[in-house]
């Protein structure tokens, strides 16, 4: 701006007509009162719409709502061309008043109406009218005068310099109405002469006036420009209009400019061309203004192009004016262009467009917001949650102008959100329905929590457990000193020194001693004590089993051992048969002899009857089919072969999971039992034992047990009875197993054997 402070030199003309014309406003609205419809607009029309100078009314954001004759005479303009538009399109791009200051300073309530603010400028208006003017700005504070409003209003009265000092006037190019411009200006002729340079001008160039009068306009262009202003001047004698002509001058110490030159054309009376009013520019500052907002709008664009976020500039309308590539990817498109204009409104689901019409208010009267979550509906209908931030930019003299957003595709979220929420349901529902006892204890042994299996276990109510010492559970036999039980429990707490596996046996509060297998571990929160879980496996009646499986597998040695006594049996006794035989037929006997030898052969009989009842009963099985979880028949197989496996140094790896079939516990495990056994006699130095699954078509599947054995030479025998390659044992074992098998409607075959690889393959198909 030329000035902010008051004005006290300011043309006393000016000063008589300002103060001439506020009397006027009180005298007009003492008269009319304040009800006055259309108030200023009435006071325009009726009292000073004559009046010499060009008076107009504008409000706190720039827009032209009220002007009389004289302003619309002195810029050549209609008054609906003005109205409700802003103060600035009366003039050339640049070239006004510079009130820009003036109403931000005002509107922050740093200035205060009814102070005089006188300026003087040259300008140039839209239509190309160029001269110098001259005004005095002041604001007034409606609200004593009108009723309807309590706003405040910039009041300015214009006058044409060049209507009241002559000095101004353009008839002599040689005394032109440049020097009361601040502006830089010169003249030149139509061959290119300067006629005249300002001060404005000398602080541009560092040329003074003496230097360049007379001189060739060329004096201030480089080397490489000295012909581009003769073109212009061509183009101008030859009646093109060039307002505005962006070029690089050279000033005195030889140091380059940008400058933009605003041209008017020079008239005599005779309307004739005669030379040219410039007006140079120095925008060096624009240029590195506009040097920096690109680098700025590079760093920005490049900011937002990378930015894994959806970045989205809306209108105040919600018009979508940009956005980078993931905005168009979260509501399904392939680029920004393909939804540029669209109301972002349109791509929120029915039920979140009440909500999304709020909140734009909300960013409009306050500002910003902040992680609010919606659901978009994309291109292919497919709805998509997002959390949006937004922020409303303002324009030059702080009005909403319009929205920039950051939305955020948040479904990997929300399905992380959800897995937690079903995790901690899943957790609730183990907790509450498991078969096994929970309980939670912390460090100084306290009963936090159980769950209804525990008290089931122990045989006390929840109400008799929590918040007191986990010694309560155990009768007096069982914990003698629980002091001193708690202590140590504590120090191992602290220390986390609690075995995760241990097997306990107790009677608890039951009659009957438990036995469980109690696993523990430590749960650790960001906020708040550690606790210990504990999880009691009640496997009372598994080592009950384990026990009947020993008596079981006793039985089994017997069985074998009668297998093996029958097969030794059978052999002899049919040589001897068929020997008797022969000597009863050949020989002549004495009736004695013969009752003998009779006697023998009925012997005989009886022995072949009864060696065959011995093998069906070894080989015919009495099953039971109940449903069989096979990963825990491992699992008790490798708990009960736990001090065989350790001694040779095996390994088995269980990974049957969820696996079931109907069939007969024992004969089942007795078939994995062989199995294992016979890969534990191919491995004496010790090796890893598999057993996997696969699922198979109709119902089926196939288990596996792989070891890394010595293999076997002669499989097409191993299912044979009493074959055998090893030193020891009756041959029995693979074909007992097979049998089994069998008689489940199941198949057992050798699928691999290699020194390092035999693989056993049972089918299992669906037999209920």
């Amino acid at each position: 701006m030329d000035k902010l402070t008051p004005s006290l030199s300011g043309k006393t003309e000016l000063k008589n007509a300002l103060s001439e014309l506020r009397n006027n406003l009180l005298f007009y609205f003492e008269n009319k009162g304040k009800d006055t419809s259309n108030n200023y607009l009435s006071f325009l029309t009726e009292t000073v719409n004559n009046y010499k100078y060009g008076i107009r009314f504008i409000d706190k954001n720039g827009i032209v709502i009220g002007v009389n004759k004289a302003f619309c005479l002195l810029f050549e303009i209609d008054e609906k061309e003005i109205i409700g538009k802003l103060f600035k399109s009366i003039y050339n791009r640049n070239s006004n008043e510079d009130l820009e200051e003036l109403l931000v300073l005002f509107k922050r309530n740093l200035l205060k109406p009814d102070i005089d603010y006188y300026f003087e400028r040259f300008i140039v208006t839209s239509n190309g009218k160029s001269f110098p003017l001259e005004g005095i700005n002041t604001f007034i504070n409606v609200e004593k005068l009108f009723s309807n409003t309590s706003d405040t209003l910039l009041l300015t009265i214009f006058n044409d310099v060049k209507v009241s000092d002559s000095s101004f006037a353009v008839s002599n190019l040689n005394k032109p109405a440049t020097r009361l411009s601040r502006d830089a200006i010169f003249t030149i002729d139509l061959f290119g002469k300067i006629n005249d340079w300002n001060l404005g001008a000398e602080k541009i160039y560092n040329y003074s006036a003496n230097e360049v009068i007379g001189e060739s306009v060329s004096i201030i262009f480089s080397q490489d420009r000295k012909n581009e202003f003769k073109k212009i001047i061509h183009r101008l004698i030859n009646g093109e209009i060039i307002e505005n002509f962006e070029t690089i001058n050279i000033k005195k110490d030889g140091t380059l400019v940008p400058v933009l030159f605003q041209i008017t054309p020079i008239k005599n009376s005779n309307d004739s061309l005669k030379g040219f009013t410039i007006i140079p520019h120095d925008i060096t500052e624009q240029k590195n203004t506009e040097i920096r907002l690109r680098k700025n709008e590079e760093m920005y664009r490049t900011l937002i192009e990378t930015s894994p976020d959806a970045i989205i500039l809306l209108d105040l309308n919600g018009k979508i004016l940009m956005g980078n590539k993931h905005v168009a990817l979260t509501l399904g498109y392939e680029s920004i262009e393909e939804i540029q204009l669209q109301n972002i409104f349109s791509f929120f689901t029915i039920r979140d467009k009440k909500r999304i019409f709020r909140d734009t208010r909300t960013i409009i009267e306050s500002g910003i917001l902040k992680n609010r979550e919606y659901t978009v509906v994309r291109k292919n209908k497919e709805q998509v949650p997002v959390e949006i931030s937004a922020s409303l930019i303002l324009d030059y003299i702080g009005r909403p102008d319009s929205i920039v957003g950051i939305m955020r595709d948040i479904t990997e979220r929300k399905k992380a959100e959800e897995e937690i929420k079903n995790s901690e349901l899943r957790f609730r529902s183990i907790w509450e329905n498991s078969n096994d006892g929970m309980r939670l204890t912390n460090c100084e042994g306290i009963i936090v929590a159980v769950n209804k299996a525990y008290c089931s276990l122990i045989g006390l109510n929840e109400e008799d457990l929590l918040g007191k010492p986990f010694t309560v559970i155990f009768s007096e036999e069982d914990c003698e000193n629980p002091d001193a039980f708690l202590k140590e429990f504590k120090e191992k707490f602290i220390q986390r020194n609690i075995s995760s596996h241990v097997q306990t046996s107790s009677k608890y509060w039951k009659t009957d001693t438990i036995i469980l297998l109690e696993a523990y571990s430590f749960i650790d929160f960001e906020k708040g004590e550690s606790l210990l879980l504990g999880i009691y496996h009640n496997i009372t009646e598994m080592k009950r089993n384990e026990e009947e499986l020993r008596n079981a597998e006793k039985f089994a040695a017997i069985g074998k051992q009668a297998a093996m006594l029958t097969h030794e049996i059978k052999s002899p006794l049919a040589s001897i048969k068929m020997n008797i035989d022969m000597l009863f037929n050949n020989l002549s006997m004495s009736e004695n002899n013969q009752r003998s030898f009779q006697i023998v052969q009925k012997e005989i009989k009886r022995l072949e009857v009864l060696l065959k009842n011995v093998l069906l009963y070894s080989r015919e099985l009495n099953l039971v089919f109940l449903p069989v979880d096979l990963e825990k028949l491992v699992d008790n197989i490798k708990e009960l072969m736990k001090p065989v496996l350790k001694k040779q140094n095996i390994l088995i790896f269980n990974y049957l999971t969820n696996l079931r079939f109907n069939g007969d516990y024992r004969n089942l495990q007795t078939v994995f039992l062989h199995l294992i056994e016979n890969s534990i006699e191919s491995m004496p130095d010790g090796g890893v034992i598999e057993i996997y699954s696969e699922f198979n078509e109709k119902d089926s599947f196939s288990v596996f047990i792989k070891d890394n054995g010595s293999g076997i030479s002669e499989k097409e025998k191993i299912f044979d009875p009493f074959f055998t390659t090893k030193s020891s044992g009756t041959g029995l074992g693979l074909s007992i197993a097979r049998n089994i098998i069998k008689q489940h409607n199941c198949e057992l075959n050798l699928i691999s054997s290699t020194p390092g690889e035999t693989i056993f393959k049972i089918l299992f198909t669906n037999n209920k």
